[in-house]
């Protein structure tokens, strides 16, 4: 469903099932989770407990990173 933030369209939240990278299970939203999805933005972005597989779906495309951690208040 296209998400909204006042009248600015930012993106596509949908349902994922369990990530595969290379064909091989990752566990990671194995009993499913929300994920946003913006065809307008090239990066790839998670809480901490997602670093790990954000790392390795780079790594499995060829990506090189660019920044590392982004901070913020919650």
């Amino acid at each position: 469903m296209p998400m909204k933030k006042g009248k600015l369209f930012f993106g596509w939240q949908f349902d994922m099932g369990n990530v595969e990278i290379d064909g091989k299970t990752t566990g990671f939203c194995a009993n499913g989770c929300a994920a946003i999805a913006d065809s307008g933005i090239l990066m790839l972005a998670g809480k901490d407990v997602t670093f790990a597989i954000i790392i390795e779906v780079n790594h499995v495309i060829g990506a090189t990173g660019v920044i590392v951690s982004q901070y913020g208040k919650p």
